[in-house]
């Protein structure tokens, strides 16, 4: 439901889609929704970037973040979420559901502490961090300003993970020796 600001009373909302596309070309895809296009990491026009980021993963750590300040700028309750990724792409959106998955989605007044959240989320589990952990420090005073995702006892209607599929890639081998093809089967 949304507040009609003309009116003052609510009118009903039909739940879009957001469709977060990591490193995969969506070429033909008529999206019912919001759809986000991140080039996958080590693909940028420099050769830092590519020889780094291409061999290192550098760079992930912002595409997180880049792709989870969307999402929760433009996600709404009643919404579907669809992480979409190719090669690196697909460990992006891996990575990108764990954190929604531990985190859930902060709505627009928590998202100013996201960075900082998302330091100490990545620092988690480390002895040798100074100050309480995340969960110790985070947790708790963000219960309330979190969107209700996974792992929320408020959200029995949420759907995680409906479909999970990984695609490693094109030119793997099946049991019978042959080449395999997404376009053969």
């Amino acid at each position: 439901m949304v507040e009609s600001p003309t009116a003052g009373r609510a009118i009903l909302r039909k739940p879009k889609k957001i469709i977060c596309a990591l490193d995969v070309t969506l070429v033909g895809l008529k999206a019912d929704g919001i759809v986000y296009y991140q080039a996958g990491i080590g693909t940028g026009l420099g050769i830092k970037d590519q020889l780094l980021g291409g061999s290192t993963g550098l760079g992930l750590s912002e595409h997180i973040r880049e792709a989870y300040y969307f999402l929760a700028n433009n996600y709404s309750p009643g919404d579907s979420i669809f992480l979409v990724g190719f090669s690196r792409g697909s460990f992006t959106a891996r990575s990108l559901g764990g954190l929604i998955g531990n985190l859930g989605l902060l709505n627009k007044k928590g998202l100013p502490h996201f960075y900082e959240v998302f330091l100490d989320w990545t620092d988690a589990g480390n002895p040798e961090s100074p100050g309480p952990s995340f969960w110790e420090h985070y947790r708790d005073p963000l219960e309330p300003e979190k969107r209700h995702i996974p792992q929320t006892p408020s959200n029995d209607p949420t759907k995680v993970y409906e479909y999970l599929d990984e695609y490693r890639a094109s030119k793997s081998i099946d049991v019978h020796g042959q080449a395999w093809s997404p376009l053969t089967d």
